[in-house]
């Protein structure tokens, strides 16, 4: 099995998704920053694995960046409070 960027990206946003859902269910409804973050560097890395395989910016990559600039606006907002 090759590791890639973008199965260390998904890696990285499926221990996001595991993380939040357990402070969920152990503190209520909140998100936590680090949940954000996991996605933000997860997606970052797909991203970037994206460019590296196909030498562009595709339409993949592209929907990549609005999801990667999503979490970061969340993972601001959540520092910042």
């Amino acid at each position: 099995m090759d590791i890639t960027l973008s199965f260390i990206g998904m890696v990285f946003i499926i221990l996001s998704w595991i993380i939040q859902i357990y402070f969920t269910f152990k503190s209520g409804k909140k998100m936590f920053p680090v949940f954000a973050g996991f996605q933000f560097l997860g997606i970052v890395l797909l991203v970037f694995d994206s460019f590296q395989t196909l030498g562009d910016m595709g339409t993949m990559a592209w929907l990549n960046i609005g999801s990667a600039i999503g979490a970061l606006i969340m993972l601001v907002l959540l520092v910042r409070k």
